[in-house]
This record gives C-alpha cells, structure tokens and sequence, in this order.
C-alpha cells in the first residue's frame, strides 16, 4: 500500500531566459485559453534537451514541457505516462500538447522533489528521512508489481553499450588517459562479466532514474512521479539501485542496507521475483548499481564536455566512492579494482566484505 506523508509545498520562478524555442512556444500558448504568457518562467532543466517552464492558470499553476522533436520522443513520453497512470501511480496529468512541435502542457507537481525535501526541512513537515525513503520503497514495489514492462525496450540491448561510455567519455575525455589495447581488453572482459551477472536477475518495469530528483512530494501527502520516459524492460534491482545509491545524495552504508532490506521483504510479501536469500540479492544489487554508476561516470562526463552542463561534475566524487566500493568487495572484479585506482590514482576505505 502506497504510504501518504504530510508534505506541503513552495513555489519559485527561476528569471525566465529567451531563445527562439522560447518564442515559439509562446506564440502557441498564446492560442490557448487561460494562459498568461507574459508570466512564463523557468521550472527546471534536464540532463537531457528537455526544458520545463512553469506559468499561471486561472487561480494555480501548470508546467510547459519543451521536448524538441528531433530529439525526444514524444508519443513514447505520453505511452509511458498512460501506463503509470492506469496502474495508479502519481503522474502528471498530460493536456494541451503540440507533438509537431514538441510542446506538452503537464500538471504542476510544485517543486519539491523529495532531494529538496531531505535537504531543507523548512519545506515539509514532519517527515523524517525514514519515512520517505519507506514511502518510496513501496512505491517502487508497487510499479513492479502493477506494470510488467514486457512490451517495452529490453534493456539488454542497451547494457553492455551504457558501460563504454565509461572509458570514453570518462577515462578519455575527462581524465584525459590514452587508452592501450591492453586497458580496453581489461575493461571489455570486466564489462562482460559484469553485464552476465546483471542479465542472471528478472527483469520488469523499470523507471530507470528513479531518485531524488525524480520523486515529488505532492500537497496530498503522495509522492509523485515524474521523467519517467526512458523507462525499460530491465533488472528488478536497477531501480532499487537508482534510489538508494543516488548519485545526488549520500547515505551511510548501514542504512542503505537497512533499507533495501525492507524493500526485499516487501518485494517477497508481494510475490515480486526477488532472489529468495538476500546475500543473493545484495549482490545482483550492487552489481547492476555498478553498472549504472560506470555509466553515469561517462554520462556526467559527456553533459560537462559535449553539452556544457558543467554541474554534474560536481556529484563525480560521490559516483566514484559507489564504484570504487562496490569493486572493492568482490574478488571476482579485482582486475576493474586496480585498474580504476591506477587511473584515479586514489583509495577509498570501505565498510563491509561480502
């Protein structure tokens, strides 16, 4: 069962910045009843080309998604969208859209993800760091056990692929290493065996960002979903792994096992296709986490050097530490181990051996 909490929200309206795309998209909400353009503001931006603008709608508010054309794809987005919602979860309501153009007129969920929330107490009340960690635990089982994910992408197309932009963007171009056949051949064996054990788990319905910053504490006490259009047919562990091993928040390792062991024993309760010893799946955990923070490695590299969105650098070091602890503890990836030390040239202590 889904758990309510007692949030309440804030608005803010970041200064609004003028392009072309931005003059387009207001000549055509300017054909729309009950919109102000001339309050249109700067919600958020995304990773990707996306762009979310937030303006006034009779007496509330509704955000404008900026989805350029050639470089999203809109039909998957509302697909995706209709899913969630007839299994009850909590997204956006979709109305006007020009999918021409790439414009979609979505339901505002305020702005406190629940990143801000666990960052500034002065924006919830009285829910502790526990309870919305609980909260999305069970909202995460809940998807699984709603939406099987079979008719969407599978994501064994698209592992192997994700972890090379480790050395690319990462290695290559961020850490600036000349790459010999001998580190590339250490790497690709590593990469194999890392994507064999991630491929052993079931797979369902995966969000595939599903964290802080995707997760929207909304006035009814509800979280509620949102960026969920790169969702796949993936690893039951790989959102579990999103969430706890966030990229944008860190907890000790002592609580993120206390909670992914709560979210394996309501995943059991629900029948979900968890392994049935949890040293099991802690492993496939780590594991498919690995994989994932490989990737996001190259992926934050890739946002400074190719899309000058330099912020991401930032979260690097906590993305590092999740690596970096992860291969230390399996015998099996000590060859990725030294690898990764001889080119960060750093050690990290860690907590626990399995």
């Amino acid at each position: 069962m889904t758990q309510t909490l007692p949030f309440f929200s804030s608005a803010s309206s970041p200064s609004p910045t003028f392009d072309l795309r931005r003059e387009t998209l207001k000549k055509w909400l300017t054909k729309l009843s009950g919109y102000d353009v001339s309050q249109l503001s700067r919600a958020s931006d995304d990773a990707s080309a996306r762009r979310y603008f937030r303006l006034p709608y009779h007496d509330s508010t509704r955000i404008v998604m900026d989805a350029p054309p050639e470089l999203n794809d809109m039909p998957l987005f509302l697909h995706i969208a209709q899913l969630l919602s007839n299994a009850n979860i909590r997204v956006p309501e979709r109305y006007e859209m020009d999918a021409e153009q790439g414009f979609l007129i979505l339901e505002d969920f305020g702005d406190i993800t629940m990143q801000r929330a666990l960052n500034d107490a002065s924006t919830f009340n009285k829910v502790s760091p526990d309870q919305l960690y609980r909260a999305a635990l069970h909202l995460l089982s809940d998807i699984q056990n709603n939406l099987s994910g079979k008719n969407l992408v599978h994501y064994k197309q698209l592992l192997m692929d994700e972890m090379q932009l480790y050395p690319k963007w990462y290695l290559e171009t961020h850490l600036k290493h000349n790459l010999s056949t001998e580190v590339l051949n250490t790497l690709n064996q590593q990469f194999e065996l890392i994507y064999r054990s991630v491929l052993t788990q079931d797979f369902v319905f995966i969000h595939r960002d599903f964290h802080s910053r995707n997760l929207m504490c909304l006035k009814d006490g509800n979280l509620g979903v949102i960026d969920f259009q790169g969702a796949l047919y993936g690893p039951i562990t790989y959102d579990a792994a999103s969430l706890l091993k966030d990229a944008y928040l860190e907890w000790p390792e002592d609580q993120i096992l206390d909670w992914l062991i709560r979210y394996w024993e309501i995943a059991r309760k629900k029948g979900l296709p968890v392994a049935a010893a949890f040293d099991d799946f802690f492993q496939l955990f780590e594991w498919t986490g690995l994989q994932r923070h490989l990737k996001i490695l190259g992926i934050f590299a890739r946002l400074n050097y190719r899309d000058h969105k330099p912020n991401y650098l930032n979260d690097l070091p906590l993305v590092r530490h999740y690596v970096r602890s992860t291969l230390n503890r399996y015998v099996e990836l000590t060859p990725l181990l030294r690898l990764f030390d001889q080119m960060e040239n750093t050690q990290l202590t860690d907590q626990y051996t399995f």
